[in-house]
């Protein structure tokens, strides 16, 4: 009888460890929900409808391109790429329901912070958006800034969700401040996944928005559908001699040139843009690729004229070429 009251004593201990240990790697894995490495790019299905916001559906492409400093705050910065399928509106095509541009998680914690001009008074030069370290029924504000409402997030799930073919834990965030309704939900290891909002005039319904993420490329590695996820195309499935990285075209160019590479097998592929003091200023690529030649693009439409680099690493072969942006 003894030995089975210590064995389940000892049992019962083992488990309490495990169970300690379970919730400290969520709570130091927290910034998981919203992984913010340079190159990860996220593809949305977008759909309004209403009186507001006419009715339509599009694609809206979301790409971490570096990072700014500003106030000593690392933020990262965005490019969105957006088409219509269907309809005739614009409120569709535009991310500004994503909060994923000039962001950062703070490590600490676990707040998600967007830089703004005025800030808040407990926050300033940034507003905080959520906080990916809320346990359930945690409450977070933001739009502390007249004539901006103040709103109250609550998170109101943090259950386990299949987010593009894979359960995952998951976090819930529902608006409980304004006329209407806002949510939006978080992946671990993808990053926003849905977001939806309905708005109301006097009570009558005027605009629904919401965001479904079809796929997207994370450290790279390639969630769901691929399609319009990296911009880049492949010319030739047939397995070329060796690495090779051609001269960008046109060149000069201004704003948008061409780069063609080609891989005689699979590899982690990484296109980088450098400025002319060797400062990163944006990752095209970076993600595996299977054997083949392919081609890609830079907008360089938010940068000045002037000479740029772009190299490329692909297993153990590099290569870099200059480039001319004149505008």
């Amino acid at each position: 009888m003894k030995t089975f009251k210590l064995f389940l004593t000892l049992k019962l201990i083992l488990l309490s460890f495990l169970f300690l240990d379970n919730i400290k790697a969520q709570s130091e894995n927290f910034s998981d929900f919203l992984p913010l490495q340079t190159g990860n790019i996220w593809v949305y299905q977008c759909t309004t409808n209403g009186s507001m916001c006419g009715g339509c559906s599009g694609k809206v492409r979301v790409k971490l391109t570096g990072d700014t400093i500003v106030n000593g705050k690392t933020y990262k910065r965005s490019q969105s790429l957006s088409s219509t399928i269907s309809g005739a509106c614009q409120s569709c095509g535009n991310a500004s329901m994503l909060p994923l541009s000039n962001v950062r998680v703070d490590l600490i914690n676990g707040n998600v912070y967007q830089q703004s001009q005025s800030g808040c008074s407990y926050s300033p030069g940034e507003m905080m958006i959520d906080s990916l370290k809320a346990r359930l029924h945690d409450t977070v504000r933001m739009n502390c800034q007249p004539p901006l409402p103040m709103m109250t997030y609550i998170c109101t799930d943090t259950n386990n969700a299949t987010v593009l073919g894979t359960s995952r834990q998951t976090r819930f965030y529902n608006n409980a401040g304004f006329e209407g309704g806002y949510y939006r939900k978080y992946a671990m290891g993808i990053g926003l996944y849905h977001i939806w909002s309905q708005g109301l005039d006097g009570g009558t319904f005027v605009c629904t928005r919401q965001m479904i993420l079809l796929g997207c490329v994370i450290n790279g590695i390639t969630y769901g559908d691929t399609s319009m996820l990296v911009g880049i195309q492949q010319l030739s499935s047939e397995i070329p001699e060796q690495f090779s990285l051609s001269q960008n075209y046109p060149n000069p160019f201004n704003p948008v040139t061409n780069i063609q590479f080609t891989l005689p097998k699979s590899a982690f592929v990484k296109i980088t843009i450098y400025d002319a003091l060797g400062k990163e200023t944006e990752t095209l690529v970076q993600q595996e690729l299977n054997a083949g030649s392919y081609e890609t693009q830079w907008s360089a439409v938010n940068y000045p004229s002037g000479v740029y680099y772009y190299s490329i690493s692909a297993g153990e072969y590099t290569e870099t070429k200059k480039m001319v942006l004149i505008k």
